[in-house]
């Protein structure tokens, strides 16, 4: 009677373990704008004929476990369940079949057909807030382009060069030596900064690490790290115009619901500060809310951060009424912070 028990449970065992190593993937279906080459084995051939080409990117250990995502079966909405085991995929190249979109809605997302090195066929998922195809989180690098391109140093004097360029959602962006990716306002921004400096090959470096706004009306620029989604966040705001500079110290949270923030401790190894109750703004949808605080930065902002940039250990502790909320500052948040204190100091801004 105990025999049972044994060989059910052996089946169950067997059953999850093949369910984690035969995910099923759903390929897409369209006929390409040629035909496809197979050997006399029936074996694929990988011919791109002069298309834009890529490769599956090398990821870190979480983008491992998850798999490649954004290669779907079909266009019928803005995600999709495939996710291509990250060992049988990583390194394959593909090639895009046609360089406009299937499918877009003109402003968050679009459908790119593409063939992979092994035949397989899928749409690719191209979003707006990453980039487009070859953005920051996108699981593709360029290869090749289906067209000649020079590079060129992004501005004059600049260690880092211009490598092939690309248009998405009606914008065009550029592809830098160090794999990352720059939108051609922001090229704009960066260039008419920079160029009102002797260091300009040094500041264009730091600002490409940041995101520009530009006011029309005020003719100013308003400068600050890549947006990331990180829980809690402390930051240097840059504002800049022809006559005058400004700066502004931000911390903020978000998350799923309202937290009521009402202050910070900041911790840099064994220093320490704390805030009095400070009223955080509100923002936000159903999904997502943002609370923050936002001022002028003295002296002591500018001291609080560079010992935050500067430390082995640095952490945001927020307060709420009933609980407190911390959070260690990643490697990638001190860095920012270490580089928006560089930009203070070469474009003249001082703390009150």
């Amino acid at each position: 009677m105990q025999l049972l028990p044994k060989i059910l449970l052996t089946i169950l065992l067997l059953s999850f373990l093949s369910g984690c190593q035969f995910i099923r993937i759903d390929r897409a279906a369209f006929t390409p704008s040629a035909p496809l080459i197979y050997s006399q084995k029936a074996e694929f051939v990988f011919t791109p004929q002069g298309r834009e080409t890529f490769r599956l990117k090398d990821g870190p250990l979480a983008q491992q476990q998850q798999g490649f995502v954004r290669f779907c079966a079909n266009t019928y909405r803005k995600t999709c369940r495939n996710k291509l085991p990250y060992v049988r995929y990583v390194g394959m190249r593909g090639y895009f079949d046609s360089l406009e979109p299937v499918k877009t809605d003109g402003k968050s997302y679009e459908y790119y057909p593409v063939i992979l090195e092994n035949g397989e066929k899928y749409f690719f998922l191209s979003l707006k807030n990453d980039g487009g195809k070859y953005g920051s989180h996108s699981p593709i690098s360029a290869l090749t382009f289906n067209s000649s391109f020079a590079a060129r140093p992004f501005i004059e004097g600049a260690e880092i060069n211009i490598v092939g360029e690309y248009k998405s959602f009606d914008q065009r962006y550029y592809l830098l030596s160090n794999e990352k990716v720059l939108p051609s306002n922001q090229l704009k921004h960066i260039r008419d900064i920079s160029k009102n400096y002797p260091q300009r090959a040094e500041i264009a470096n730091l600002l490409l690490d940041t995101v520009i706004e530009y006011n029309e009306d005020y003719e100013s620029y308003l400068i600050q790290p890549i947006l990331n989604e990180n829980s809690a966040d402390v930051r240097l705001i840059l504002g800049l115009n022809h006559s005058s500079s400004w700066l502004r110290f931000k911390v903020s949270h978000l998350g799923g619901s309202l937290k009521t923030i009402n202050g910070f401790t900041l911790r840099a190894d064994d220093q320490k500060w704390r805030s009095p109750v400070l009223k955080f703004e509100a923002s936000g949808d159903a999904k997502k809310v943002h609370e923050s605080f936002e001022i002028q930065a003295n002296k002591q902002e500018i001291a609080m951060v560079a010992a935050l940039a500067k430390s082995s250990k640095a952490t945001l502790q927020l307060h709420t009424a009933h609980r407190s909320i911390g959070r260690e500052l990643k490697s990638n948040q001190k860095q920012q912070l270490l580089n928006m204190l560089k930009l203070n100091d070469l474009l003249g801004i001082k703390g009150s």
